[in-house]
C-alpha cells in the first residue's frame, strides 16, 4: 500500500505493534485497584501515540499516504453520537472516559491500516503464539492446583494475567484463530511446532475457565468462518495458502499426539487452590456437567433480567440514551431489587448490543449495525476478488476473531478489555488494508488530510494524559480501600483526599471517604462526602444508606427518613436500611411503627436488628415477645452480657402481667452483676431493680 523511500521510519510502526501484541497480555500493576486494565490501556496509549508521531512525520514527509476505507464514515458517525450523548450522562467524567478509551481503538485501527506492513504479519502470528503459550501455561497451573499466590488477586481463577477467567477465556477466542493461522500456513517446523503447541495449550485453558459464553462465540466462529471458507473456494475460487508441513508424517504424528493431550487434560476437573479466588460453580467442574449446566434454569446468572430492564431503559431513552458508561447509574431505577444487593450491583447490561443502544440510542445501535454490515461486505470482496493466497487465510483468521468476540459479546463485555479490543481493531485495520490492496485503491490528495493526521497524535496524547490521571487516582484509591477493610479510618480519609486531587474517576471514592469521616466521629464531613458521591450516582442504595445514617447521627430524623425511604424506594428488600428506619421510630417513641421496620428487616436473623425488636417490644409492653427473642439471642451469644441486663428488664417489666417474672429478672440481673466489667452505671441499674425484685418478693404471699 505505501511504498518506504530509503530514509522512512516505514519498519518501526510495525515492531511497535509487535512489541504492544507481546507486552499488553502480560503487563499488570499490582500496585493499583484496576490492575489489569488500566496499565495495559496506558501502554497501548503510549505505543500508539508514538506510531502517531511517525506516522506523521512520513505523511509530512511525503513518504506515506492516506488511503480511504468504507469503515470510516460509519465509524465517525458512530463516534458523533458516542460524543453527543454525553450530553444525557449523569456522571459526565465517567463517559469522557469512556470516550477516551474507545477513541483509542479507533487510533489503533487508523494506524494498523495505514502504518502496519503486512509482510510482518506472521511474525505478528508468531508472538501472538508466544504469548498464547505463557499465559496458557499460567492458567493450566492455576486450573491443576497451584496456589497462584505469585500474581495478583484475582476475583476468579484461572485469570493468568487477566484479572478474572472471563476475561482470560476473551483474550483466548481471539487469539486462537491466529494461531491456528500460524499452524495451518506453517512454512517452517518452527512455525507448525509453535502453532500447535500455542493451539493446544490455550484450548486446554479455555476449557477450564469454564465460560461458557466464549465456548459458544468460539465455535460459532468458527463453524462460520469454515461455511465461508467452503463457499469461497467454490463460489469465488479463492486461493489458500496450506503449506506442505501437513504432508510431514512427525507432523502429523506430533498432531495426533496434541489432540489426545488435550482430550486428557481436558477432562479433568479445575482445582482452584487460591483461597481468595472465586470459586467456579461445582455445577460447572466436570466437563460433562459444564455443558449440561447451559441448559439449566440458572445458567443465565440473572442475564435475562438485566436484558429485560435494559429494554426498558432504551424505551425510556430511545435517542441519546442514557450516556457512555452510565449504563450502572441509571439500572437502579428499573431493577427493584431483581439483582441489586446491599454491598454491590450491576455495572454492565452483559450485552454489548443492549450496551450500546441503551448508552449512545437506538440510532447509534443502527449505526453500529452498519458498522458490522461494511466490515462483513469487505471480508466478502476480499475473498471474491484477491489473488494472494496468504490474504485469503489472513481475513479468514481474522474475521473468526471478529466473530468470536461479536458472540461472547452478546453475553458478556469483551469491548471493555484492552487485550482483546487490541486484537478486534488491529484485526479490523490489517482487513481494511487487505481490501485496499486487492482495489488498488488510490491514497487521498486532499489539505485537511494533513489536519486530520496531526489530530490523531493529539487525541492519543489526550487520552494517555487522561489515563496518566487515572492511574494516580487509582493508586491512591487503592490504598483508601485496604485502609477501609483494615478499619484505618484516618488512612482511609488521607489516600481519599490524594486521590481526588487527581480527579472522580470512581465515585466510591466519595464512599470511602465518607465512611472514613463518619467512623472518626466527623458525621457532617461524612454527610458531604455522601451527597458529593449521590451527584455522580444519585441512585446508588449504599449512598443512600451511608447519608440517612450520616443524618441520623447529627439528629437530623426528618433527612435521615427521606433519605432511608428514597433506598428503600429504588431497592425494596434493603432489610438494613428497615433496621436504621425502625432506629429513628424508636428515637420519636414512635414504637408501633418501629416493630414494623425491624419485622421488615428481621428475615435476614442479624442479632442487631433481633435486639433492636426486642427492645421496641418492650417499650410497648409486648413482653412475652422480647423474652422469646432475648432467650435466643442468648442461645447464639452466651457470651453477651449487656443481653441478661435487658433480658432482666423485660421480665421485671412483665412481672406486672405475671409476678413469677420476678424471679426469672432476678437470676439475670444476678447473672449481669457477676459478670459484667463495663460501665459501672449499669451495675448500679441493675442492683436498684434487684432491691426493687426483693422488695416484690418479700411483700407477696
Amino acid at each position: 500500500m505505501n511504498q518506504p523511500s530509503k530514509n522512512s521510519t516505514t519498519n518501526i510502526p510495525s515492531t511497535i505493534f509487535c512489541i504492544l501484541c507481546a507486552s499488553i497480555p502480560l503487563f499488570m500493576l499490582p500496585s493499583l485497584y484496576e490492575y489489569a486494565l488500566l496499565p495495559k490501556r496506558m501502554l497501548l496509549q503510549l505505543g500508539l501515540f508514538t506510531i502517531a508521531l511517525i506516522w506523521w512525520f512520513d505523511f509530512k514527509n511525503q513518504k506515506k499516504h492516506l488511503f480511504h476505507s468504507a469503515l470510516y464514515l460509519p465509524i465517525i458517525c458512530y463516534f458523533l453520537f458516542a460524543t453527543v450523548s454525553i450530553t444525557q450522562a449523569t456522571n459526565s467524567t465517567t463517559a469522557i472516559i469512556e470516550l477516551a478509551h474507545q477513541l483509542t481503538f479507533v487510533g489503533l485501527f487508523i494506524l494498523a491500516y495505514h502504518t502496519f506492513q503486512i509482510e510482518n504479519f506472521p511474525k505478528f502470528l508468531r508472538i501472538c503464539a508466544t504469548v498464547g503459550i505463557v499465559v496458557s501455561f499460567m492458567g493450566i497451573l492455576e486450573a491443576r492446583g497451584i496456589d497462584a499466590n505469585w500474581f495478583p488477586l484475582s476475583n476468579g481463577r484461572p485469570s493468568a494475567t487477566f484479572e478474572y477467567r472471563n476475561f482470560a477465556a476473551a483474550y483466548l477466542i481471539l487469539s486462537l484463530p491466529l494461531t491456528l493461522l500460524l499452524w495451518i500456513q506453517a512454512k517452517k517446523n518452527t512455525d507448525f511446532l509453535l502453532g500447535i503447541v500455542a493451539t493446544t495449550m490455550m484450548l486446554t485453558f479455555l476449557i477450564y475457565t469454564r465460560t461458557r459464553g466464549a465456548w459458544v462465540g468460539f465455535l460459532g466462529a468458527i463453524c462460520i468462518t469454515l461455511f465461508i471458507a467452503s463457499f469461497a473456494k467454490w463460489r469465488w475460487k479463492t486461493p489458500f495458502a496450506f503449506t506442505i508441513c501437513w504432508k510431514n508424517k512427525t507432523n502429523q504424528a506430533i498432531t495426533a499426539l496434541a489432540v489426545i493431550l488435550l482430550v486428557f487434560l481436558a477432562t479433568l476437573p479445575p482445582q482452584i487452590a487460591s483461597p481468595h479466588s472465586r470459586a467456579i460453580d461445582e455445577g460447572k467442574l466436570e466437563l460433562a456437567n459444564a455443558l449440561s449446566f447451559a441448559t439449566a434454569p440458572q445458567a443465565d446468572r440473572g442475564r435475562r433480567t438485566l436484558w429485560t430492564h435494559t429494554i426498558a431503559m432504551i424505551q425510556d431513552h430511545p435517542l441519546l440514551g442514557v450516556g457512555l458508561n452510565n449504563w450502572q447509574y441509571l439500572y437502579p431505577l428499573y431493577d427493584q431489587g431483581d439483582m441489586i444487593g446491599a454491598q454491590s450491583a450491576p455495572v454492565r447490561p452483559h450485552n454489548d448490543w443492549l450496551w450500546i443502544a441503551s448508552e449512545m440510542g437506538i440510532p447509534a445501535w443502527f449505526i453500529y449495525m452498519w458498522f458490522l454490515t461494511t466490515i462483513a461486505l469487505m471480508v466478502v470482496r476480499i475473498l471474491q476478488n484477491t489473488k494472494n493466497p496468504s490474504y485469503g487465510l489472513y481475513t479468514l483468521a481474522i474475521s473468526a476473531s471478529l466473530l468470536a468476540m461479536l458472540g461472547h459479546g452478546q453475553v458478556s463485555f469483551p469491548k471493555e478489555r484492552i487485550e482483546t479490543n487490541f486484537i478486534f481493531w488491529f484485526g479490523l485495520g490489517i482487513i481494511a488494508q487487505i481490501a485496499t490492496h486487492t482495489q488498488n485503491a488510490k491514497p487521498i490528495h486532499h489539505p485537511i488530510t494533513k489536519w486530520g493526521i496531526l489530530s490523531i497524535p493529539l487525541v492519543l496524547l489526550f487520552c494517555t494524559g487522561l489515563s496518566y490521571c487515572h492511574i494516580q487516582f487509582d493508586r491512591h484509591y487503592l490504598r483508601a480501600y485496604e485502609y477501609h477493610q483494615g478499619n484505618q479510618y484516618q488512612g482511609v480519609i488521607m489516600e481519599a483526599n490524594q486521590a481526588l486531587k487527581w480527579g472522580n474517576f470512581n465515585p466510591q471514592i466519595y464512599f470511602l471517604q465518607g465512611n472514613g469521616y463518619r467512623y472518626t466521629n466527623q458525621p457532617l464531613h461524612a454527610e458531604n462526602a455522601y451527597l458529593q458521591g449521590l451527584r455522580y450516582h444519585p441512585y446508588s442504595v449504599q449512598f443512600l444508606k451511608a447519608l440517612g445514617t450520616a443524618y441520623a447521627l447529627q439528629n437530623k430524623l426528618d433527612l435521615a427518613e427521606k433519605t432511608y425511604d428514597k433506598a428503600l424506594e429504588i431497592y425494596p428488600d434493603y432489610a438494613p436500611v428497615y433496621n436504621d428506619l425502625g432506629n429513628i421510630y424508636q428515637q420519636r417513641q414512635e414504637f408501633s411503627k418501629a416493630i414494623a421496620a425491624y419485622k421488615k428487616a428481621s428475615h435476614l436473623n442479624d442479632p442487631t436488628t433481633q435486639r433492636n425488636l426486642a427492645l421496641a417490644f418492650v417499650a410497648t409492653d409486648s413482653t412475652q415477645q422480647a423474652i422469646a427473642l432475648y432467650r435466643n439471642l442468648i442461645t447464639s451469644q452466651p457470651s453477651d452480657i449487656a443481653l441478661f441486663y435487658e433480658l432482666g428488664e423485660a421480665y421485671f417489666k412483665h412481672a406486672s402481667q405475671d409476678p413469677n417474672a420476678y424471679i426469672q429478672a432476678r437470676a439475670a440481673f444476678n447473672h449481669f452483676l457477676k459478670h459484667w466489667q463495663g460501665d459501672p452505671q449499669f451495675k448500679q441499674i441493675a442492683q436498684t431493680k434487684l432491691q426493687a425484685i426483693q422488695t416484690h418478693l418479700t411483700q407477696t404471699p
